[in-house]
């Protein structure tokens, strides 16, 4: 659960950009038709509100062909036919109908703008970053590096990072069959991405070193990718490898993050962007050899890193101080007994390491990384800058029981695991046979299928209805299952492990004789795949301590740990609800109520004060808005994937990074797009209601994508139910700059809860739904 965390907004600014914010709009759709052979592309995403818009300033084609403009909407057409007069609010669709001419067809385009204020400065393509000086300018002789420092970078409050490059490859859209396969399907687990070509990147060097920026180390000063980088290996050792396989996991054992050292902004550390908890150390006993070292994790021993200056000039790399690790605070300290302080960085034959002489050192080349991990200017829309707050200690997170053994149960020596003692092994015997091995695997499959199987049956012969095709939950089951643990970011993970190691299916009755089926579903609370949580401008804060009751001298949330987390997804269909307030919070704490704000209830506020769904990935999707009232976005508290960590060091989602930033690398991705009939199966909602991914407007052809959705979020097509999307709209902060929200849950629920048994906590005091993995009632099969 979030807890407040002292941010300097008055609750009259809170509500301020609560009100503003529901002037909500959905982003635009845009397509054209199949039946044009020239090309028509439309020059504008958003129409100014109040405005008048030539028409011919909207579209590019090269046909000569007669045109004939239509609107309708929030805007009226000249009488001259030349201009648009448009309206305030709302939006406007354009229709242009292109005449036969020459070589080119008789075609037909469709446009449906969203009207944004006039000073919207939003996009809704990646945004451009900009170059800023930052580290060099050092004088030929030495490697004193005499430039401004590290952090320069972001200047007057930008929250982009000079690091821009390419987002992921855009397939061609086709329209696609409806089946099981094509809609009931779930997002590519982060195992292929790492496999998946990622062709076409040029490599460009890196004009300015800022803090957090991410880049690639050579010895060749030319883009090649046949040269030799800087590479963290599988076993998270230094080595050096070429690029030319051109996969997502070939560029990221290459890719690294500049983080400054706050007692000197000269300085930065050399962090692993793949495996975060991995920092660039020494290893004296071999020779002053560089190689990656745990920092940001649980470990033994007395690890460390070293800080690097950089001469721009030279291109000289030289080590300037190291911190240790204490293992037992996970506090670093600096080390008094480092011995290559001021050494330079060598490499022979692919080996990094310290020497003390400047005439061995070796030049280095920094170039931008071809994968873009910038935060979003969408996700710091007030541009908030990056805090130098401590990072909170994970000591006590991690000194418990390790989770896997209390989840999968002890390793054996001959690989399997006792699951004697596993937090799931009372459950009924009916039911022990779909989690009897972790993952993925065809004897628990078999013991699922059966049990929907049975769910289905039962439930009709009471009259009743699933809320969806059992193909749906099948298909979730098998594919969340395949999930693995493939990036070192979670500081009481392994990688390799399983994600969410099971979801299985009851089907208890209530004392009346109803029965009420569940998909349960037990994960670490983690994703896949790096989070950048190192990155996020002002993380959540610690809990206040007697020394210190504010943010400002608090530290921060920069580290993950695994939460075992038990969610029941309601499968039984309770219906919908009318308005908000029909789902009654009872005497439990809403984020409404929470904040004390007394105005309208709203699909925003009339939420969980915590989790309101679970991701295919197992992790807790949380509201839109924090426990202020405030949209996470706007206050710069989420990473690039749209997550980040509360006070409980658990991952969760708050907002939909794959709409904010189209790099591959997210809950879901472009590429699960491709020869599908609708966006992914992304999650659900507590309130049993799937989640889909967004409605994209290279995919204008699947099917749902002209059919509005509801202030919830949601809509219902095709026979597939009423199901939540991703989906885009517009915020506003307190000053009055608009931008782009990219929305998983708005926080309501669609789906009636008041008649789904066991769905609260007991504790009346809990405003979230019952997640808690020693959670003891028949409907997780107990």
């Amino acid at each position: 659960m979030e807890i407040k965390r002292g941010l300097n907004h008055s609750f009259k600014g809170a509500t301020a950009l609560f009100v503003s914010f529901l002037l909500v709009t959905v982003l635009a759709v845009n397509y054209v038709s199949a039946l044009s052979v020239a090309k028509t592309t439309w020059k504008k995403t958003w129409l100014v509100a109040s405005s008048n818009v030539t028409l011919k300033t909207l579209v590019s084609t090269p046909s000569a062909g007669a045109k004939t403009w239509t609107v309708s909407g929030a805007c009226s057409l000249s009488k001259a036919k030349s201009s648009i007069a448009v309206k305030s609010k709302g939006s406007c669709t354009v229709t242009l109908k292109i005449a036969q001419k020459g070589k080119y067809k008789a075609a037909k385009a469709v446009k449906r703008f969203v009207i944004r204020p006039k000073d919207y400065t939003g996009s809704t393509v990646a945004p451009a970053t900009t170059i800023a000086s930052g580290i060099g300018g050092g004088s030929s002789g030495g490697n004193s590096g005499s430039g401004t420092s590290v952090s320069a970078c972001e200047g007057g409050g930008s929250s982009v990072i000079a690091t821009s490059v390419s987002r992921e490859p855009v397939k061609a859209a086709a329209a696609v069959a409806v089946s099981d396969a094509t809609v009931y399907y779930t997002p590519a687990p982060f195992t292929q991405t790492l496999t998946k070509s990622l062709p076409g990147k040029a490599l460009t060097s890196l004009a300015v070193l800022c803090d957090r920026a991410k880049f690639l180390i050579s010895t060749s000063s030319t883009a090649d990718l046949s040269n030799q980088y800087l590479a963290i290996d599988n076993s998270f050792a230094a080595s050096t490898s070429a690029l030319t396989a051109q996969t997502y996991g070939s560029y990221l054992q290459g890719i690294f993050s500049a983080v400054a050292d706050t007692a000197d902004a000269t300085q930065f550390s050399i962090e692993s962007q793949l495996h975060s908890v991995y920092t660039l150390d020494y290893v004296p006993l071999q020779g002053n050899k560089l190689n990656f070292a745990i920092n940001h994790a649980k470990t033994t021993g007395a690890p460390g890193y070293v800080t690097f200056s950089y001469n721009k000039t030279t291109k000289i790399l030289q080590a300037k101080k190291r911190y240790v690790l204490n293992t037992t605070t996970y506090t670093h300290s600096l080390d008094a007994n480092f011995s290559a302080a001021n050494y330079y960085v060598n490499v022979t034959n692919g080996v990094y390491s310290l020497v003390a002489s400047i005439a061995s050192a070796t030049p280095l080349y920094f170039f931008n990384s071809p994968i873009n991990f910038d935060i979003p200017s969408a996700f710091n829309p007030s541009a908030v800058k990056l805090v130098s707050n401590p990072r909170v200690s994970i000591a006590s997170y991690i000194s418990g029981d390790d989770p896997i053994v209390a989840m999968e149960g002890a390793l054996r020596s001959d690989g399997t695991r006792d699951m004697s003692r596993i937090k799931l092994r009372d459950l009924k015997d009916v039911y022990k046979t779909q989690i009897a091995t972790a993952g993925v695997n065809a004897a628990t499959k078999v013991a699922a299928d059966a049990m929907l199987l049975t769910i289905k049956s039962t439930i009709e012969a009471e009259g009743g209805n699933l809320r969806y095709d059992i193909a749906l939950y099948r298909n979730f089951r098998d594919q969340a299952l395949a999930g693995k643990l493939e990036s070192a970011s979670i500081a009481n993970g392994v990688v390799g492990q399983n994600i969410v190691p099971f979801i299985y299916f009851t089907n208890e009755a209530d004392n009346a004789g109803v029965h009420h089926p569940f998909m349960v579903m037990a994960s670490y609370n983690t994703s896949d795949k790096p989070n950048g949580l190192n990155d996020i401008r002002r993380p959540p804060g610690a809990m206040p301590t007697a020394t210190c009751s504010k943010y400002d001298c608090g530290d921060v949330t920069r580290d993950a740990v695994q939460n075992l987390v038990l969610s029941k997804i309601p499968m039984r269909s309770y219906g919908l609800v009318s308005t908000v307030e029909e789902n009654s919070f009872g005497s439990r704490p809403s984020l409404k109520t929470d904040a004390r704000y007394t105005g309208a209830s709203t699909t925003y506020n009339w939420a969980s004060r915590a989790a309101n769904g679970i991701a295919v990935d197992g992790m807790l999707i949380y509201p839109a808005f924090n426990n202020n009232l405030a949209q996470s976005q706007v206050v710069g508290e989420i990473c690039v994937i749209g997550a980040h960590v509360g006070q409980g060091m658990g991952l969760h989602y708050h907002a939909d990074g794959h709409a904010a930033n189209k790099n591959g690398m997210h809950l879901y991705n472009s590429d699960d797009y491709v020869g599908k009939a609708h966006p992914p199966l992304i999650g659900f909602g507590y309130d049993g209601v799937a989640l889909y991914g967004v409605y994209d407007e290279e995919y204008s052809n699947m099917v749902g994508y002209n059919t509005p959705l509801d202030e919830y979020g949601g809509h219902d097509h095709d026979g597939l139910g009423y199901h939540y999307h991703a989906h885009g709209a517009v915020g506003t902060t307190t000053t009055g700059k608009t931008y782009d929200l990219h929305l998983l849950l708005n926080g309501a629920w669609k789906g009636k809860i008041n008649s789904i048994p066991n769905f609260w906590p007991d504790n009346t005091s809990i405003g979230e739904p019952e997640i808690n993995m020693g959670q003891n009632n028949r409907y997780v099969g107990r």
